[in-house]
Protein backbone atom coordinates (compact mmCIF):
# COMPACT_ATOMS: atom_id res chain seq x y z
CA UNK A 1 0.00 0.00 0.00
CA UNK A 2 1.60 3.33 -1.05
CA UNK A 3 0.04 6.59 0.94
CA UNK A 4 1.08 9.91 -0.84
CA UNK A 5 1.09 13.07 1.52
CA UNK A 6 1.61 16.76 0.70
CA UNK A 7 2.59 19.01 2.81
CA UNK A 8 0.00 21.08 5.20
CA UNK A 9 -0.54 24.27 6.39
CA UNK A 10 1.24 24.71 10.13
CA UNK A 11 -1.80 25.58 12.29
CA UNK A 12 -0.26 24.18 15.75
CA UNK A 13 0.34 26.97 18.05
CA UNK A 14 4.48 26.50 19.71
CA UNK A 15 4.41 24.88 22.67
CA UNK A 16 6.80 26.25 25.78
CA UNK A 17 8.52 22.65 26.99
CA UNK A 18 10.69 24.11 29.81
CA UNK A 19 12.17 27.36 31.79
CA UNK A 20 15.23 28.23 32.45
CA UNK A 21 13.43 28.95 36.29
CA UNK A 22 11.73 26.00 37.76
CA UNK A 23 7.88 27.33 37.99
CA UNK A 24 6.72 28.41 41.79
CA UNK A 25 11.04 28.96 42.37
CA UNK A 26 12.30 31.71 44.29
CA UNK A 27 14.29 35.23 43.47
CA UNK A 28 16.77 36.58 45.16
CA UNK A 29 16.35 38.64 48.09
CA UNK A 30 16.16 42.63 47.26
CA UNK A 31 15.93 41.54 43.72
CA UNK A 32 13.40 43.84 41.36
CA UNK A 33 14.06 42.08 38.45
CA UNK A 34 15.04 38.51 37.16
CA UNK A 35 16.30 36.95 33.48
CA UNK A 36 14.64 34.05 32.29
CA UNK A 37 14.62 31.52 29.34
CA UNK A 38 11.63 29.66 27.91
CA UNK A 39 12.44 26.80 25.77
CA UNK A 40 10.10 25.70 23.16
CA UNK A 41 9.13 23.20 20.57
CA UNK A 42 9.75 25.30 17.33
CA UNK A 43 11.76 28.34 16.20
CA UNK A 44 9.36 31.33 16.94
CA UNK A 45 8.67 35.28 15.62
CA UNK A 46 8.11 36.22 19.31
CA UNK A 47 7.03 35.52 22.91
CA UNK A 48 5.33 37.73 25.42
CA UNK A 49 4.80 37.98 29.09
CA UNK A 50 1.67 39.56 31.30
CA UNK A 51 1.39 39.61 34.52
CA UNK A 52 -2.60 39.09 33.77
CA UNK A 53 -4.30 36.83 32.08
CA UNK A 54 -5.06 37.95 29.01
CA UNK A 55 -4.63 37.31 25.45
CA UNK A 56 -1.22 37.60 23.38
CA UNK A 57 -1.61 40.87 21.56
CA UNK A 58 -2.39 42.54 24.77
CA UNK A 59 0.76 41.42 26.44
CA UNK A 60 2.64 44.11 27.43
CA UNK A 61 6.51 42.67 27.58
CA UNK A 62 8.33 41.25 25.00
CA UNK A 63 11.00 38.05 24.97
CA UNK A 64 13.72 38.50 22.66
CA UNK A 65 13.80 35.39 20.33
CA UNK A 66 16.50 35.01 17.67
CA UNK A 67 14.88 33.40 14.40
CA UNK A 68 18.25 31.18 14.31
CA UNK A 69 19.44 29.79 17.43
CA UNK A 70 22.84 31.05 18.10
CA UNK A 71 23.53 28.77 20.42
CA UNK A 72 22.61 25.03 21.17
CA UNK A 73 21.41 24.25 25.10
CA UNK A 74 21.27 21.07 26.51
CA UNK A 75 17.66 21.04 26.65
CA UNK A 76 15.89 22.82 23.47
CA UNK A 77 17.40 24.68 20.39
CA UNK A 78 14.58 27.40 20.38
CA UNK A 79 15.18 29.37 23.30
CA UNK A 80 13.36 33.29 24.29
CA UNK A 81 15.42 35.43 27.15
CA UNK A 82 13.91 38.03 29.00
CA UNK A 83 13.40 39.89 32.26
CA UNK A 84 10.37 39.77 34.54
CA UNK A 85 9.73 42.28 37.21
CA UNK A 86 9.28 41.14 40.76
CA UNK A 87 7.47 42.25 43.62
CA UNK A 88 7.47 41.64 47.47
CA UNK A 89 5.71 38.02 47.96
CA UNK A 90 3.96 36.40 45.25
CA UNK A 91 4.64 37.34 41.72
CA UNK A 92 2.11 35.37 38.84
CA UNK A 93 2.82 36.18 35.06
CA UNK A 94 1.36 34.55 31.75
CA UNK A 95 3.17 33.99 28.73
CA UNK A 96 2.23 33.16 25.12
CA UNK A 97 3.97 32.78 21.75
CA UNK A 98 3.24 33.04 18.45
CA UNK A 99 4.78 31.33 15.10
CA UNK A 100 6.54 32.20 11.69
CA UNK A 101 2.70 30.64 10.73
CA UNK A 102 0.87 32.97 13.10
CA UNK A 103 -0.03 30.51 15.36
CA UNK A 104 -0.80 31.72 18.82
CA UNK A 105 -1.10 29.93 21.99
CA UNK A 106 -4.70 30.56 22.89
CA UNK A 107 -3.91 29.64 26.41
CA UNK A 108 -1.40 31.34 28.17
CA UNK A 109 1.25 29.70 30.02
CA UNK A 110 0.53 30.66 33.84
CA UNK A 111 3.77 30.75 36.14
CA UNK A 112 4.80 31.99 39.49
CA UNK A 113 7.78 33.39 41.31
CA UNK A 114 8.61 34.39 45.13
CA UNK A 115 10.17 36.54 46.82
CA UNK A 116 12.56 36.36 49.68
CA UNK A 117 14.61 37.59 52.62
CA UNK A 118 18.09 37.48 52.96
CA UNK A 119 19.25 34.35 54.33
CA UNK A 120 21.06 34.68 57.85
CA UNK A 121 23.98 32.73 59.41
CA UNK A 122 23.34 33.42 62.80
CA UNK A 123 25.57 31.00 64.51
CA UNK A 124 28.55 28.93 63.91
CA UNK A 125 31.18 26.99 66.28
CA UNK A 126 33.93 26.05 67.19
CA UNK A 127 36.09 29.11 67.95
CA UNK A 128 38.96 29.51 70.49
CA UNK A 129 41.07 26.71 71.68
CA UNK A 130 40.34 22.96 72.21
CA UNK A 131 42.48 20.27 73.40
CA UNK A 132 41.53 17.14 71.65
CA UNK A 133 42.15 16.54 68.15
CA UNK A 134 38.76 16.64 66.82
CA UNK A 135 36.12 18.74 66.04
CA UNK A 136 32.39 19.30 64.65
CA UNK A 137 32.02 22.50 62.61
CA UNK A 138 28.65 23.68 63.46
CA UNK A 139 26.49 26.45 61.32
CA UNK A 140 22.97 27.39 61.70
CA UNK A 141 20.94 29.23 59.15
CA UNK A 142 17.65 30.80 59.00
CA UNK A 143 15.28 32.79 57.01
CA UNK A 144 16.13 32.86 52.62
CA UNK A 145 14.26 31.21 50.52
CA UNK A 146 13.23 28.01 52.41
CA UNK A 147 13.44 28.98 55.94
CA UNK A 148 16.66 29.11 56.55
CA UNK A 149 17.26 25.76 54.08
CA UNK A 150 21.21 26.11 52.55
CA UNK A 151 24.11 24.50 51.57
CA UNK A 152 26.59 25.59 53.45
CA UNK A 153 30.76 25.07 53.00
CA UNK A 154 34.23 25.63 54.54
CA UNK A 155 37.12 26.40 52.65
CA UNK A 156 35.39 25.82 49.48
CA UNK A 157 34.18 22.37 51.12
CA UNK A 158 30.75 21.62 51.59
CA UNK A 159 29.34 20.52 55.00
CA UNK A 160 28.95 16.73 55.12
CA UNK A 161 25.62 17.44 56.67
CA UNK A 162 24.12 20.41 54.81
CA UNK A 163 20.94 21.38 52.73
CA UNK A 164 19.09 21.96 55.95
CA UNK A 165 18.93 25.08 58.49
CA UNK A 166 21.85 23.10 60.64
CA UNK A 167 25.04 22.08 59.20
CA UNK A 168 27.82 19.82 60.98
CA UNK A 169 31.03 18.45 59.95
CA UNK A 170 33.21 16.59 61.74
CA UNK A 171 37.19 16.66 61.28
CA UNK A 172 39.51 14.11 63.03
CA UNK A 173 42.74 13.66 64.00
CA UNK A 174 43.85 16.96 63.58
CA UNK A 175 47.70 18.04 64.22
CA UNK A 176 48.00 21.05 66.93
CA UNK A 177 47.71 24.08 65.04
CA UNK A 178 45.59 27.45 64.36
CA UNK A 179 42.71 27.12 61.81
CA UNK A 180 40.45 29.14 59.71
CA UNK A 181 37.68 27.63 57.69
CA UNK A 182 35.43 30.70 55.70
CA UNK A 183 31.77 29.36 56.12
CA UNK A 184 29.58 30.32 53.02
CA UNK A 185 26.44 29.59 52.90
CA UNK A 186 23.89 29.74 50.10
CA UNK A 187 20.01 29.20 49.39
CA UNK A 188 17.83 27.99 46.36
CA UNK A 189 17.33 31.31 45.26
CA UNK A 190 21.13 32.79 45.61
CA UNK A 191 20.68 34.59 49.05
CA UNK A 192 24.51 33.59 50.66
CA UNK A 193 25.82 34.73 54.16
CA UNK A 194 29.22 34.29 55.53
CA UNK A 195 30.87 33.86 58.41
CA UNK A 196 34.49 32.35 59.78
CA UNK A 197 35.54 29.52 62.03
CA UNK A 198 38.58 29.79 63.87
CA UNK A 199 40.28 27.75 66.59
CA UNK A 200 43.71 26.11 67.76
CA UNK A 201 44.23 22.67 68.87
CA UNK A 202 46.23 22.43 71.47
CA UNK A 203 48.80 19.23 71.28
CA UNK A 204 49.50 16.99 74.67
CA UNK A 205 52.25 15.13 74.19
CA UNK A 206 52.74 14.00 76.87
CA UNK A 207 51.94 10.31 77.99
CA UNK A 208 49.62 10.36 81.42
CA UNK A 209 51.28 9.83 84.28
CA UNK A 210 50.80 7.97 87.74
CA UNK A 211 50.00 10.31 90.99
CA UNK A 212 48.89 8.26 93.36
CA UNK A 213 48.34 4.39 94.09
CA UNK A 214 47.81 2.59 97.15
CA UNK A 215 45.76 -1.09 98.09
CA UNK A 216 43.10 -1.17 100.16
CA UNK A 217 41.53 -4.39 101.33
CA UNK A 218 42.20 -6.04 98.22
CA UNK A 219 41.81 -3.60 95.42
CA UNK A 220 44.63 -1.13 94.00
CA UNK A 221 43.31 2.46 93.85
CA UNK A 222 45.32 4.52 91.38
CA UNK A 223 45.24 8.55 90.15
CA UNK A 224 46.32 10.14 87.00
CA UNK A 225 46.73 13.49 86.04
CA UNK A 226 44.56 13.68 83.16
CA UNK A 227 41.81 12.29 81.16
CA UNK A 228 42.17 8.89 80.04
CA UNK A 229 41.16 5.47 79.89
CA UNK A 230 43.28 2.74 81.44
CA UNK A 231 43.26 -1.17 81.12
CA UNK A 232 45.65 -3.85 83.20
CA UNK A 233 46.16 -7.20 82.97
CA UNK A 234 48.69 -9.87 84.94
CA UNK A 235 51.31 -9.39 81.89
CA UNK A 236 52.80 -7.16 79.79
CA UNK A 237 50.04 -6.34 76.88
CA UNK A 238 49.18 -4.43 74.27
CA UNK A 239 46.54 -1.20 74.97
CA UNK A 240 43.21 -2.43 74.34
CA UNK A 241 44.18 -5.81 74.87
CA UNK A 242 43.92 -5.48 78.51
CA UNK A 243 40.84 -5.07 81.10
CA UNK A 244 39.32 -1.56 81.02
CA UNK A 245 39.51 -0.34 84.64
CA UNK A 246 38.44 2.92 86.16
CA UNK A 247 40.47 4.33 88.99
CA UNK A 248 40.53 0.79 91.05
CA UNK A 249 40.86 -2.65 90.18
CA UNK A 250 40.91 -6.17 92.11
CA UNK A 251 43.66 -8.01 92.97
CA UNK A 252 44.15 -11.78 93.44
CA UNK A 253 47.30 -13.69 95.16
CA UNK A 254 49.62 -12.59 92.12
CA UNK A 255 51.83 -9.70 93.08
CA UNK A 256 52.68 -8.00 89.41
CA UNK A 257 50.43 -6.07 87.55
CA UNK A 258 50.81 -4.44 84.19
CA UNK A 259 47.98 -0.84 83.83
CA UNK A 260 48.41 1.30 80.72
CA UNK A 261 46.85 4.61 80.55
CA UNK A 262 45.81 6.38 77.13
CA UNK A 263 45.07 10.08 76.60
CA UNK A 264 42.38 11.52 74.13
CA UNK A 265 45.41 12.03 71.94
CA UNK A 266 46.79 8.72 72.04
CA UNK A 267 49.90 9.01 74.20
CA UNK A 268 50.23 6.09 76.68
CA UNK A 269 51.67 5.58 79.88
CA UNK A 270 52.74 2.07 81.05
CA UNK A 271 53.42 1.02 84.68
CA UNK A 272 54.39 -2.29 86.73
CA UNK A 273 52.54 -2.73 90.08
CA UNK A 274 54.24 -4.71 92.62
CA UNK A 275 52.01 -5.35 95.41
Amino acid sequence: IEIETTGGDDITPPSIETTSILNNGYVQAEANQTSISLFLNEIVDSCKWSSTDVEFDLMEYSFTCPAVPTTDTTLFDNECHGFLNVVNGSNQYYFACEDASGNKNAQNYPFSLFSTQPLSLDRVWPNGTIYIPEVTLYAETSVGAENGKAICNYGGIPFFNTEANVHTQSLQGLPGGNYVYDIVCMDVAGNQDTSQISFTIEVDDDAPQLTGLYVQEGIVVYDIDESASCQFYFEEFTYGAGTAVSGSFGITDLTTYYLTCQDTFGNEGSYVINI
